[in-house]
Protein backbone atom coordinates (compact mmCIF):
# COMPACT_ATOMS: atom_id res chain seq x y z
CA UNK A 1 0.00 0.00 0.00
CA UNK A 2 2.72 2.10 0.72
CA UNK A 3 4.03 2.17 -2.88
CA UNK A 4 0.93 2.97 -4.27
CA UNK A 5 1.20 6.28 -1.78
CA UNK A 6 4.58 7.15 -2.97
CA UNK A 7 3.25 6.59 -6.82
CA UNK A 8 0.68 9.21 -6.44
CA UNK A 9 3.16 11.03 -4.80
CA UNK A 10 5.30 11.12 -7.83
CA UNK A 11 2.82 12.05 -10.09
CA UNK A 12 1.46 14.66 -8.52
CA UNK A 13 4.55 16.07 -8.35
CA UNK A 14 5.21 15.39 -11.70
CA UNK A 15 2.11 16.70 -12.50
CA UNK A 16 2.86 19.95 -10.88
CA UNK A 17 6.89 19.94 -12.44
CA UNK A 18 5.07 20.00 -15.97
CA UNK A 19 2.57 22.53 -15.14
CA UNK A 20 5.25 25.15 -13.61
CA UNK A 21 7.20 24.51 -16.61
CA UNK A 22 4.36 25.23 -19.04
CA UNK A 23 3.96 28.58 -16.80
CA UNK A 24 7.66 29.33 -17.21
CA UNK A 25 7.69 29.05 -20.94
CA UNK A 26 4.18 31.02 -21.50
CA UNK A 27 5.69 33.88 -19.17
CA UNK A 28 8.90 34.11 -21.48
CA UNK A 29 11.38 32.38 -19.11
CA UNK A 30 14.88 32.35 -20.11
CA UNK A 31 17.60 30.32 -18.32
CA UNK A 32 20.72 32.30 -16.77
CA UNK A 33 24.39 31.47 -16.84
CA UNK A 34 27.48 33.05 -16.17
CA UNK A 35 30.35 33.35 -18.72
CA UNK A 36 33.48 34.65 -16.09
CA UNK A 37 31.76 37.45 -13.87
CA UNK A 38 29.31 37.95 -16.55
CA UNK A 39 25.18 37.42 -16.76
CA UNK A 40 23.89 35.50 -19.97
CA UNK A 41 20.21 34.41 -20.78
CA UNK A 42 19.48 32.13 -22.95
CA UNK A 43 15.77 30.83 -24.68
CA UNK A 44 14.82 27.51 -23.16
CA UNK A 45 13.95 26.62 -27.18
CA UNK A 46 17.24 26.99 -27.64
CA UNK A 47 18.86 23.90 -25.48
CA UNK A 48 18.05 20.68 -24.91
CA UNK A 49 19.58 20.05 -21.75
CA UNK A 50 21.90 21.56 -19.04
CA UNK A 51 24.38 18.44 -17.38
CA UNK A 52 27.62 19.05 -15.58
CA UNK A 53 30.48 18.66 -17.38
CA UNK A 54 31.26 15.17 -18.44
CA UNK A 55 34.78 13.74 -19.06
CA UNK A 56 36.35 15.78 -22.48
CA UNK A 57 39.05 14.31 -24.77
CA UNK A 58 40.99 16.64 -26.60
CA UNK A 59 40.89 17.90 -30.57
CA UNK A 60 44.30 17.74 -32.31
CA UNK A 61 44.90 21.08 -34.19
CA UNK A 62 41.58 22.62 -32.64
CA UNK A 63 41.29 26.27 -31.34
CA UNK A 64 41.61 26.58 -27.94
CA UNK A 65 38.02 27.53 -26.88
CA UNK A 66 37.22 24.54 -28.81
CA UNK A 67 37.79 22.58 -25.37
CA UNK A 68 36.62 18.85 -26.39
CA UNK A 69 34.54 16.28 -27.51
CA UNK A 70 32.36 14.41 -24.58
CA UNK A 71 30.41 10.90 -25.52
CA UNK A 72 26.99 11.98 -23.77
CA UNK A 73 24.84 8.87 -23.50
CA UNK A 74 26.48 7.51 -26.87
CA UNK A 75 26.31 10.76 -29.07
CA UNK A 76 29.36 12.86 -29.12
CA UNK A 77 29.14 16.61 -28.70
CA UNK A 78 31.82 19.49 -28.93
CA UNK A 79 32.02 21.65 -26.39
CA UNK A 80 33.10 25.05 -26.80
CA UNK A 81 34.42 27.29 -23.58
CA UNK A 82 32.28 30.45 -23.89
CA UNK A 83 34.81 32.39 -22.45
CA UNK A 84 37.76 31.62 -24.67
CA UNK A 85 35.23 31.88 -27.46
CA UNK A 86 34.70 35.81 -26.76
CA UNK A 87 38.05 36.29 -26.19
CA UNK A 88 37.87 36.37 -22.70
CA UNK A 89 39.44 34.07 -19.56
CA UNK A 90 39.01 29.95 -19.97
CA UNK A 91 36.09 29.00 -17.96
CA UNK A 92 37.40 27.06 -14.71
CA UNK A 93 35.72 23.55 -14.72
CA UNK A 94 34.56 22.98 -11.08
CA UNK A 95 31.72 22.01 -9.45
CA UNK A 96 29.36 24.49 -10.57
CA UNK A 97 30.38 25.04 -14.45
CA UNK A 98 27.69 23.08 -16.59
CA UNK A 99 27.54 22.57 -20.41
CA UNK A 100 24.64 24.01 -22.47
CA UNK A 101 23.38 21.28 -24.77
CA UNK A 102 22.12 22.90 -27.97
CA UNK A 103 18.75 22.24 -29.70
CA UNK A 104 19.77 19.40 -32.17
CA UNK A 105 16.96 21.59 -34.53
CA UNK A 106 19.19 24.27 -34.58
CA UNK A 107 22.79 22.12 -34.26
CA UNK A 108 23.41 19.11 -34.09
CA UNK A 109 26.26 17.75 -31.54
CA UNK A 110 26.98 21.27 -29.95
CA UNK A 111 27.86 22.18 -26.39
CA UNK A 112 28.53 25.57 -25.12
CA UNK A 113 30.72 25.72 -21.16
CA UNK A 114 29.39 27.87 -19.11
CA UNK A 115 30.92 29.00 -15.68
CA UNK A 116 27.35 27.86 -13.68
CA UNK A 117 23.59 28.39 -14.59
CA UNK A 118 21.07 31.09 -12.23
CA UNK A 119 18.15 29.66 -12.73
CA UNK A 120 15.44 31.32 -14.97
CA UNK A 121 14.87 34.64 -15.52
CA UNK A 122 11.14 35.72 -16.38
CA UNK A 123 11.14 38.58 -18.94
CA UNK A 124 8.75 40.50 -16.73
CA UNK A 125 11.45 40.90 -14.45
CA UNK A 126 13.68 42.68 -17.04
CA UNK A 127 14.16 45.67 -19.18
CA UNK A 128 15.80 45.49 -22.90
CA UNK A 129 17.49 48.03 -24.56
CA UNK A 130 18.47 46.88 -28.69
CA UNK A 131 22.73 45.96 -28.12
CA UNK A 132 24.87 48.77 -30.38
CA UNK A 133 26.28 47.26 -33.10
CA UNK A 134 29.87 46.72 -33.62
CA UNK A 135 29.81 47.32 -29.63
CA UNK A 136 28.57 43.65 -28.67
CA UNK A 137 29.32 40.18 -30.17
CA UNK A 138 26.85 39.40 -33.59
CA UNK A 139 25.11 36.53 -31.30
CA UNK A 140 24.15 38.73 -28.44
CA UNK A 141 20.26 39.66 -29.36
CA UNK A 142 19.52 41.22 -27.01
CA UNK A 143 21.05 43.58 -23.69
CA UNK A 144 18.66 43.30 -20.39
CA UNK A 145 18.38 45.30 -16.75
CA UNK A 146 17.26 43.52 -13.83
CA UNK A 147 15.93 45.47 -10.97
CA UNK A 148 19.67 45.21 -9.21
CA UNK A 149 20.56 47.07 -12.60
CA UNK A 150 23.05 44.24 -13.15
CA UNK A 151 23.57 43.56 -17.25
CA UNK A 152 22.47 40.66 -18.37
CA UNK A 153 23.14 39.77 -22.25
CA UNK A 154 20.70 37.25 -24.45
CA UNK A 155 22.87 34.68 -26.50
CA UNK A 156 21.01 34.03 -30.15
CA UNK A 157 22.21 30.17 -30.93
CA UNK A 158 20.59 31.24 -34.32
CA UNK A 159 23.61 33.58 -34.58
CA UNK A 160 26.08 31.83 -32.84
CA UNK A 161 25.90 28.93 -35.06
CA UNK A 162 25.63 30.36 -38.54
CA UNK A 163 28.75 33.13 -37.71
CA UNK A 164 31.95 31.73 -39.59
CA UNK A 165 34.65 31.92 -36.86
CA UNK A 166 32.07 29.33 -34.54
CA UNK A 167 32.16 26.90 -37.67
CA UNK A 168 35.90 27.20 -37.87
CA UNK A 169 37.16 25.20 -35.08
CA UNK A 170 40.59 23.85 -36.90
CA UNK A 171 43.69 25.84 -36.71
CA UNK A 172 45.16 27.72 -39.51
CA UNK A 173 48.46 26.36 -41.07
CA UNK A 174 50.49 28.27 -43.14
Amino acid sequence: MARRTDLRKFQESLIERLQGSAQAESLGAKLGFMIGDDPWLIDLTSISEVLPVPELEPVPRARSWLIGIANIRGHLYSVTDMGLFQGQPRVEIDGTSRVLLLNPKLIRGTALLVTSTLGLRHQGQLSSETPLPGVESPWVQAVHHDREYRRWRELDVTRLVTDARFLEVSEQTE
